[in-house]
């Protein structure tokens, strides 16, 4: 394919803020890895710093002993020893170690290691430098110098920490040598200090940019064999290449490509692509959507992506994703396909499992309230295009509730699946019956032409799930009403169908139960009347529409007063 794979370590563009742990840029560049690799970088020369930090504590103590009394001479060896070995042992620890990313706070901690070693070494030049002879002096420059230089090329893959202890140090030895020395040794000390410090931040990004190019061929690596999911053993689960010239014929068959289809590699070198896909039916012209649509974009010489189609192998069919771009050669000429293949015949079927689970309720296997309305809108395009009826019944169970109550949702969701099983055995190829959510059924009614039909099939119902059920020792009674509506009579689309069924429910529930009923343009308007007399109750109150009167009540026998009834009358502006 003349794809080219592009990753976002391909030109590294490392920010000097981030390679010092200051933030974090947005971009796409993934710096918890880099920030890991300089945190290892860290762990593994720690011993080394701490040694260097021993030996040149040993070295200042032994030259200043008989300058500095002794007591201040061995409290500050015991505090470079104490600093060395916890700065050693964080940076140690197994989490730097082993993490393969870190933090900005990892390492934006390191600054606090440079510090406390900073802040340490420079006790001696500012401390002892005064008391000092000139050999001593020099002497205790060179070690300085030396740790300085050490921590500038050991550590400098953490710059922000290592630029912190050589700017504290650095500074010391300038403001010791500006006291006791000349201006222009204070001078150089300063210029050497600031060559370290840069010395330290370009070692560091240099590292850095290393590093990530690192990362950036580890990704490609790995996005290649993810999307050709390489193997030990090539199988007909992993992806293979191909590629055709440009009669369409396949050139240097993959090995995995033939083990896939299930033949030689030198017997369908030279075969028309399409003939290797098609199998038996090449003969037939037989061909499935997608092959079509293969044979287009290979005519067209366009690039196409994740075109599928089936396969038969052996006999069994299986279903590839074919994936191509178009080769030209130096001068321009179209010289042929390359792409790659896969088998994806085993995500179908998880993809086919995941749409059943979907469409389909897991309590008792009907179809859901998606697929029922998919299915009545699928109902009402055919009655429209064909000019015929179909219907929709929504059926509520009757007393439902106190099964709940009394005995307990298992024992609810029991009897759901008994009545499920009475109405699946009461559907034909016309008729489709699904669960809407709670005790609430649908059927569809795919040619509702026979009205009689449709009115017997709803009674039946009535009678078949008034019928006791013996569930765990129990009998229960209980009983459905039936709402019924035909389109496109009573709803043009589907959602004003059922809205129609939904009312003709309601009636149904108001007589009582154990009914069913067909929709009437009257119940909409009842509906209608109720809902704009809500509203306006509503806002009967804040318009002062209601009045408290008091009704006397006396008594016949005595004519006397007993007392009074208070009345709420509602006065209507209309």
């Amino acid at each position: 394919m003349t794809r080219q794979t592009t990753s976002q370590f391909a030109k590294p563009r490392i920010d000097a803020r981030a390679l010092l742990g200051l933030y974090d840029p947005a971009d796409t560049t993934d710096w918890g890895p880099i920030r890991a690799a300089q945190m290892h970088a860290g762990s593994q020369l720690a011993l080394f710093m701490l040694a260097a930090n021993l030996i040149g504590a040993a070295l200042i103590t032994v030259m200043l002993a008989p300058l500095v009394p002794g007591w201040q001479l061995a409290s500050w060896g015991a505090l470079v020893a104490a600093v060395g070995v916890a700065v050693a042992f964080r940076r140690l620890t197994g989490r730097h170690r082993v993490a393969a990313t870190a933090t900005l706070r990892d390492v934006r901690d390191t600054v606090l290691d440079g510090v406390a070693l900073g802040a340490v070494w420079s006790i001696p030049p500012l401390a002892f430098g005064h008391s000092v002879d000139a050999g001593a002096a020099l002497g205790l420059w060179i070690i300085l110098s030396l740790l300085m230089t050490a921590s500038a090329v050991a550590m400098a893959a953490l710059p922000l920490g290592t630029i912190a202890f050589v700017s504290i140090v650095g500074a010391s030895i300038v403001t010791t040598l500006a006291v006791i020395a000349t201006p222009m040794l204070a001078a150089a000390a300063a210029l050497f200090t600031v060559l370290l410090i840069m010395a330290t931040f370009s070692r560091g990004m240099s590292l850095v940019v290393i590093r990530a190019g690192e990362i950036g061929i580890s990704e490609r690596d790995e996005t290649l064999s993810l999307l050709l999911r390489e193997t030990e053993e090539a199988g007909a689960g992993a992806d293979w290449l191909w590629e055709i010239d440009a009669q369409r014929r396949v050139v240097r068959a993959n090995p995995r490509f033939a083990v896939s289809l299930g033949a030689d590699p030198k017997t369908i070198n030279g075969t028309p692509f399409l003939q290797v896909l098609a199998g038996q039916t090449w003969e037939a012209g037989n061909f499935a959507a997608g092959l079509r649509e293969l044979a287009d974009k290979l005519k067209a010489r366009e690039a196409f992506h994740d075109i599928l189609l089936p396969v038969e192998v052996h006999g069994e069919e299986r279903w590839w994703e074919i994936s191509a771009s178009p080769r030209f050669d130096d001068g321009g000429s179209f010289c042929g396909f390359r792409g790659v293949g896969s088998d994806v015949t085993e995500r179908r079927k998880s993809a086919d499992k995941i749409n059943r689970m979907a469409r389909f309720d897991t309590l008792t296997g009907l179809p859901n309230r998606l697929l029922i309305n998919e299915t009545l809108a699928h109902a009402m395009g055919e009655a429209e295009k064909w000019g015929s009826r179909c219907a929709f019944m929504m059926i509520d169970l009757d007393r439902f509730k106190a099964v709940n109550d009394t005995l307990g949702h298992p024992m609810g969701d029991r009897l759901l699946g008994r009545v499920s099983e009475r109405l699946k055995q009461l559907m034909t190829q016309n008729e489709m019956i699904g669960r809407l959510g709670g005790d609430e059924f649908a059927v569809v009614v795919r040619d509702a032409t026979d009205t009689a039909r449709v009115e017997r099939l709803a009674q039946t119902i009535v009678d078949t799930l008034s019928h006791p059920y013996e569930v765990d020792a129990h009998t229960l009674y209980i009983g459905c009403s039936i709402g019924l509506a035909t389109g496109p009579r009573d709803g043009r689309t589907a959602e004003m169908l059922i809205r129609s069924a939904d009312l003709a429910l309601y009636r149904s529930k108001d007589a009582g139960g154990g009914v069913y009923h067909a929709y009437e343009p009257q119940l909409h308007m009842a509906a209608e009347e109720r809902r704009v007399l809500e509203i306006a109750l509503r806002s009967a109150v804040d318009n002062g529409e209601m009045h408290l009167n008091y009704q006397p009540v006396v008594s016949a026998q005595t004519g006397q007063l007993t007392g009074f009834e208070a009345l709420l009358r509602w006065v209507h502006p209309e």
